[in-house]
């Protein structure tokens, strides 16, 4: 039910232009700046879709991160720290923004109704971690064949980043709803993994 309320709001809703495979292949980043392609899926939709499908490919990597072969645990724990925080980070300053052109541009109706924008940002995070989780267990269920967990050698290894993925997915999905702030998206990650580390003991 909440994979098709999603979906159906990335059917029916043309808040604004996505790029609608916003992935971590689809964008090159140097000194100069940043850059994205393959533009053929863009057309109007939700707030939240671009953000959360990234967000989506930061979440397979984290998953497969747990479990794949690093030269040291320091290393593994640096890598999973930096992609928590490029989820952080990509969150907050989607919300800088929104806010800033907001407040520029809103009709003067939506602008000045108080909360009205606090209730958009609370529904973007929501739909984003949805979208996220949709994005994630696509990946994982090899509907789309990405690398994430196909660089894991081990086979035990690599079926226990998948089953993380797939049970986080679900958690997220289905408690999406009780997320306020970027940081409960990070604990509710950090969180659940702990929990499902102690089912492998």
């Amino acid at each position: 039910t909440n994979r098709l309320l999603l979906r159906r709001k990335f059917m029916t809703h043309s808040d604004c232009l996505i790029h609608a495979d916003f992935h971590t292949s689809n964008v090159f980043v140097s000194d100069q700046g940043l850059k994205m392609l393959d533009f053929e899926f863009s057309f109007m939709g939700p707030f939240g879709y671009d953000m959360g499908y990234f967000a989506g490919s930061l979440l397979a990597a984290y998953c497969a991160a747990c479990f794949k072969d690093y030269p040291s645990e320091a290393e593994r724990q640096q890598c999973k720290a930096y992609l928590l925080s490029t989820i952080k980070m990509l969150f907050e300053s989607y919300n800088h923004t929104f806010i800033r052109c907001w407040n520029e541009d809103a009709k003067e109706e939506y602008r000045d109704q108080e909360g009205f924008q606090d209730i958009l940002l609370s529904e973007m995070l929501r739909d984003s971690v949805g979208y996220a989780a949709i994005t994630n267990w696509c990946r994982t269920t090899d509907i789309w064949s990405l690398p994430e967990y196909k660089v894991i050698e081990d086979e035990d290894a690599r079926r226990y980043a998948m089953t993380l993925a797939v049970l986080l997915d679900h958690d997220l999905i289905l408690r999406r709803h009780t997320l306020e702030k970027t940081d409960d998206l990070i604990d509710q990650i950090i969180r659940f993994e702990e929990v499902f580390r102690t089912t492998l003991s």
